[in-house]
């Protein structure tokens, strides 16, 4: 099942996040309400968890069950070789690094850094979430075989709505660093993208009466949360707002619909792994580049605002680049490896 509208808000976050890390002191981002709006755009993450496990329930809603070794094999494809290439790209950067060791190289090198809580930001900080991700997709052959496939729809949106409430609730009274990273803290929000794919595979058509409720739970949830810059729901309340996002938008068949599914916009969605993966490689790569220019030509440094631009540009540009040659390429010498299995999975 094709829902190209959604593969453009992949591009919408992954650059939201970028302004977030980069970009809040530049023009306009930096005018009060705008600025506002993207201090909060860090939810991109969330919103990244919600979509994967949204997706991965429409790619393989059908199956009666998923062989994990070839899951899993479709997965490392689909994100390990841009993953490990930006870890090296932030390596050679920032080799003058003197907290840079084998440790933390060899976490990242097999995923797991974000369950040691000091370690979960090193090196490449923006693969923290694909950690996170991970995680997911070990658990998500389990969840499908044994929950989703054996317990009626009402008991599993009753036991995951559950589940993330408690989240939400733990970590807002014993906030902590260890909390904010460790992957088991944000798989409720994968698992809320679970539940709606599978409510829109079961629940098709909806009567105008749900869509005004859906569209009631929507606003509601911006009113009350958004004011509340302290609260820890990047750690799991938006990821209601965008299951219900999600839902509605997959839905949709209207302007804004067909207009995101326009093959440019289209094609930035699908490099935008690119782009939140290797942000912080091409901020190295520039600010080590910009030194050479102004100590070779001898010229004045260039106001960050103008660098933040062209950096943005050089970001998608080798996105784009990366796509190709790199990230396409080896996910599908990965994804020809036979592994025997029971089960014929889909090339989605």
């Amino acid at each position: 099942m094709q829902l190209s509208q959604l593969t453009f808000t992949r591009f919408l976050a992954a650059i939201s996040i970028v302004i977030y890390h980069y970009g809040l002191d530049v023009f306009p981002f930096n005018l009060e309400v705008i600025k506002h709006l993207f201090s909060q755009s860090y939810l991109g993450v969330s919103y990244f968890f919600v979509l994967s496990g949204f997706v991965l329930v429409i790619a393989y809603g059908n199956k009666e069950e998923i062989q994990f070794r070839n899951f899993i094999k479709r997965r490392i494809a689909r994100i390990y070789p841009l993953y490990i290439f930006a870890i090296f790209l932030s390596v050679f950067f920032s080799l003058v690094r003197i907290d840079l060791n084998l440790i933390d190289f060899v976490l990242n090198i097999f995923m797991i850094q974000n369950w040691f809580p000091d370690k979960a930001m090193v090196i490449n900080y923006p693969g923290w979430s694909i950690c996170a991700e991970f995680f997911f997709y070990i658990s998500f052959p389990l969840l499908f075989n044994n929950f989703y496939n054996k317990v009626s729809l009402n008991k599993i949106i009753f036991s995951v709505v559950l589940f993330q409430l408690i989240i939400i609730l733990v970590v807002n009274i014993y906030s902590s660093l260890y909390f904010k990273y460790l992957p088991i803290v944000h798989i409720g929000q994968f698992m809320m993208g679970n539940i709606t794919g599978l409510i829109f595979l079961k629940k098709r058509n909806i009567d105008s009466r749900t869509w005004k409720l859906l569209l009631i739970i929507l606003f509601t949830i911006i009113v009350i949360v958004f004011p509340f810059e302290n609260l820890k729901y990047d750690l799991g309340i938006m990821s209601i707002f965008f299951a219900v996002f999600i839902y509605l938008f997959s839905e949709n068949r209207g302007p804004i619909a067909r207009f995101f599914k326009t093959n440019f916009l289209i094609y930035l969605g699908e490099i935008s792994y690119g782009i939140y993966i290797l942000q912080y490689p091409v901020w190295l790569w520039s600010r080590i580049m910009f030194k050479q220019i102004y100590k070779i030509t001898g010229i004045a440094e260039i106001p960050y605002q103008y660098i933040f631009w062209i950096n943005i540009f050089l970001l998608i540009v080798f996105s784009a680049f990366c796509y190709k040659y790199i990230e396409m390429p080896l996910r599908n010498k990965i994804n020809k490896i036979n592994i025997s299995s029971k089960v014929i999975l889909s090339n989605k």
